[in-house]
């Protein structure tokens, strides 16, 4: 039987086995860059204290896709997931308030690759989403969703999520919403060709880091790791041009270490 939400309402949930903890780690720590008082929680299979989350709780089972677990079990009434590979860059709560209109909102998926496809029983107009960044609000539906996802998973052997859940969101016919691309940039090239009109990106997802050595547990991502010098340059100035910018969110100097008074720090 599932834990119902208790009075913490709204809060940020990550998980992580095996090495990928570290990374969880590190992206909860720039999460809290951008939103200090966040409820932040981790599901992990490794022995952990780490004061960066309010809650770490034990999986269940190692499953290769422990985000499911996590929505399943998450103790809050609005959870957002983020994977270990992203970057939340300023204040994102208005994804907890979309779901005074849905059940789960997530970002478009891009590839149309078989893999995510599978038999084509679908509508191909029927949108793939992206697992990385989910908002859910827990409710019967939604827990029967997530366990549909996770079985169907397991009897397909699925090493990847996504073409599984566009499956059963299809099939369940749940209200969902399709987040706007900003709040989950995992095609970092699309930064190259960003105008301006289009506002900044609020949520990077960078794969990359999954190859790359995990780094300090106790240190935020740096953009420098996140992005080439060039990109991180157009980033600051989509931030800069952006009018929906978070009131009091840094324009400049995003993810960089603080350094003494008056000075600036590590570079990007």
């Amino acid at each position: 039987m599932q834990p119902a939400p208790g009075s913490d309402t709204r809060g940020f949930v990550f998980a992580a086995t095996g090495p990928y903890t570290v990374a969880a780690q590190r992206a909860a720590r720039t999460l809290r860059r951008a939103m200090p008082s966040a409820q932040v929680d981790l599901f992990t299979d490794q022995p952990l204290q780490d004061d960066v989350f309010d809650r770490i709780h034990l999986l269940a089972d190692s499953f290769h896709r422990p985000k499911i677990e996590a929505l399943r079990r998450s103790r809050f009434a609005r959870t957002v997931y983020l994977d270990t590979d992203t970057a939340v860059l300023c204040d994102v709560s208005e994804l907890f308030d979309l779901l005074d209109h849905t059940e789960l909102a997530a970002a478009q998926g891009w590839s149309r690759a078989k893999v995510y496809y599978g038999t084509g029983r679908l509508p191909r107009a029927f949108p793939m989403l992206n697992g990385g960044v989910i908002a859910l609000r827990h409710s019967p539906a939604t827990q029967d969703l997530l366990t549909r996802w996770e079985t169907l998973m397991r009897d397909t052997g699925a090493a990847l999520d996504q073409g599984c859940l566009r499956e059963v969101l299809f099939d369940s016919r749940l209200p969902f919403l399709v987040l706007p691309g900003e709040y989950n940039v995992i095609h970092l090239s699309l930064l190259d060709h960003w105008p301006t009109e289009f506002g900044a990106p609020r949520i990077l997802h960078v794969r990359a880091l999954h190859f790359a050595e995990p780094g300090d547990p106790a240190t935020f991502y740096r953009m420098r790791e996140l992005l080439s010098r060039e990109r991180a340059q157009i980033l600051t100035t989509l931030v800069e041009a952006d009018p929906t910018w978070p009131e009091g969110a840094p324009r400049r100097g995003l993810l960089r270490v603080p350094g003494p008074k008056g000075k600036g720090g590590d570079p990007s």
